[in-house]
């Protein structure tokens, strides 16, 4: 088994969080709590990998106990070894479950350890929510939004351009329109980062974190950063609106718009 093969079979059981509320929403009130849903996720998803990781490694060490066994014929050895190959794969693209009877015990211990990790992570979600919801019902819904979001599978490998819904039109590098000084905004389709630099190119404030972008509503967690104005920033998980016109990138927040123009390769 190769880690490779591991992080795809993940990476399909699991849907990593976007943001699907009709309004944005802003940061949770409480940025301790804010922290703690973004480390229960974290755990769910090392907790899912390393059952994933773990229960890819059963197929190999069951393929093994077929080869090395001396009560079956070569005919039962090669048509068993090639179902678990078979199941593998299947469980690696779409999450599902084999049924060959040697790895019966191996699933019930994925699926246990698998539903366990999730219980977890929504009391986590739930317990955000009810958080947010005594000063900010909006915050809340989307806690809610994500939750639903957040468990949904992944789409199977070689489909995240199937439709519009799933591209991200943010994805390059942004240079604020009309700053004073340099402000520029990297977004990958997963993570983003922004820096502030003074007039002589040193930076003076940084910060990124995990993007997610649904339709036209986009989730930035602040999730790592230094300089000046850090401290107000960290654990913040900023959602809002957005509308791409060709080259520009406009932000809809509740303070305003910022207006973004891509930087093209000269």
């Amino acid at each position: 088994m190769t880690r490779a093969f591991a992080f795809l079979a993940a990476a399909t059981l699991l849907s990593w969080a976007t943001a699907a509320q009709d309004k944005p929403a802003g940061p949770l009130p409480d940025p301790a709590v804010a922290a703690d849903l973004r480390a229960a996720k974290d755990a769910y998803r090392a907790e899912v990998e390393k059952a994933t990781e773990a229960f890819l490694g059963e197929f190999a060490a069951e393929e093994k106990r077929v080869t090395e066994s001396t009560k079956l014929k070569i005919d039962d050895k090669i048509q068993r070894a090639e179902q678990l190959q078979a199941e593998k794969k299947a469980f690696a693209a779409d999450g599902k479950m084999p049924r060959s009877p040697g790895m019966k015990v191996a699933t019930a211990d994925y699926q246990a350890k698998s539903s366990s990790a999730r219980v977890h992570c929504e009391k986590a979600f739930d317990h955000a929510a009810e958080a947010a919801g005594k000063t900010d019902l909006a915050a809340a819904k989307a806690v809610l939004l994500e939750k639903v979001d957040f468990f949904k599978p992944a789409p199977p490998p070689g489909t995240a351009k199937a439709g519009p819904a799933l591209a991200n039109p943010l994805v390059g590098t942004w240079e604020r329109a009309g700053a004073k000084t340099a402000m520029h905004k990297h977004v990958t389709p997963t993570h983003f980062m922004i820096a502030y630099a003074d007039p002589a190119g040193r930076v003076v404030l940084t910060h990124g974190g995990k993007f997610t972008v649904k339709n036209d509503t986009a989730q930035e967690s602040i999730d790592y950063g230094f300089g000046s104005g850090w401290d107000a920033l960290k654990n913040r998980v900023v959602t809002y609106s957005f509308k791409v016109q060709g080259k520009r990138w406009t932000v809809i927040n509740r303070t305003g718009e910022e207006v973004w123009d891509l930087v093209e390769p000269k």
